[in-house]
């Protein structure tokens, strides 16, 4: 986990298959105080698959028929400007590092766009 020496107030975190400890999604989401408290509380929003990513809420619907579900991990606590930046950043990483992501917009159009540049 990486932290900045001021004041973060989002934090960066991957959510992770238990089967296999795959990083399966990366995120952003607000912090307060307690970023281990915000990163539960996103994990609970995510474990209630009403966005419309349907490769994610596939995954962890299977997750959920076998008795299991998400681990989350926090990466890096950011500054909220740096937010969707850093968000790109770590996607690109774990992409490139043959992480099978369910990030759909972000993962399809730099797997189309950037695949093989680093």
């Amino acid at each position: 986990m990486t932290y900045n020496s001021y004041d973060p107030s989002n934090i960066i975190y991957a959510l992770i298959d238990p089967r296999n400890h795959a990083t399966r999604y990366v995120g952003t989401t607000t912090s307060s105080a307690d970023p281990e408290l915000a990163a539960q509380i996103r994990l609970k929003e995510h474990l209630r698959c009403s966005d419309t990513n349907t490769e994610k809420i596939a995954w962890i619907r299977e997750l959920k028929t076998a008795g299991m579900q998400p681990q989350i991990r926090i990466i890096e606590e950011i500054h909220w400007r740096q937010a969707s930046e850093r968000e790109i950043y770590w996607i690109k990483y774990y992409l490139d590092a043959g992480a099978p992501l369910v990030n759909i917009r972000i993962a399809r159009r730099y797997k189309a766009k950037f695949r093989g540049q680093k």
